[in-house]
């Protein structure tokens, strides 16, 4: 009979000990199915959630631009149409040009020059001139500044310097071929002499 009740027992303690691990086992099965369920809400919150960019990533993609203020609004003037000012010698393009050297090998420095017609440029009063001279060429830097006509002819201003030109016959990089007459600066006004 002992050994029935010690069958009996153990068979309790084995019952009760797979209740236990059973009831242990569930737990831990429970704490780890919401841990699974925890980490796949994370992994769908992330997968929803748009990707950090780092800054090397941003440097990747855009590229830099090293301009200064200065430069970018230079830039910005050139693009941008200027408003009608009334004086067609203002209100024409500026056209730059590369100076090369004698062989056309390197660039050695630029001229600029605006185009117009003959019979506007006829119309240019003193002070429409005066103010192209002192707004446009003066000190702009370049080699020479030409006012091309349509009629090839034209005037040049030698190292940009307003005080004096020469009008005449010019060729396509808008230098004078042929003089015909001169346009200086005396007392605060333009003379034409020949």
């Amino acid at each position: 009979m002992k050994k029935k009740l010690v069958v009996t027992i153990m068979s309790i303690c084995l019952v009760l000990g797979l209740a236990a691990c059973s009831s242990f086992n569930e737990g831990v099965q429970d704490a780890m199915e919401e841990s699974e369920q925890t980490e796949e809400t994370a992994t769908a919150e992330e997968e929803t959630e748009e990707p950090e960019t780092t800054t090397e990533e941003v440097a990747a993609e855009e590229p830099e631009e090293e301009t200064t203020q200065e430069e970018t609004t230079e830039e910005e003037t050139e693009k941008a149409p200027q408003e009608a000012t009334g004086n067609p010698l203002i209100d024409a393009e500026v056209q730059v040009n590369d100076v090369m050297n004698g062989a056309g090998t390197e660039k050695i420095g630029e001229w600029a020059e605006v185009n117009i017609s003959k019979e506007v440029l006829k119309t240019v009063t003193n002070d429409q001139f005066a103010e192209f001279c002192t707004n446009v060429v003066d000190n702009s830097g370049y080699n020479w500044f030409t006012i091309m006509c349509d009629d090839g002819t034209g005037i040049v201003f030698s190292g940009s310097m307003t005080s004096n030109a020469t009008y005449g016959e010019v060729d396509n990089e808008g230098a004078i071929t042929t003089a015909i007459g001169y346009i200086l600066l005396e007392d605060g006004a333009y003379t034409y002499s020949e």
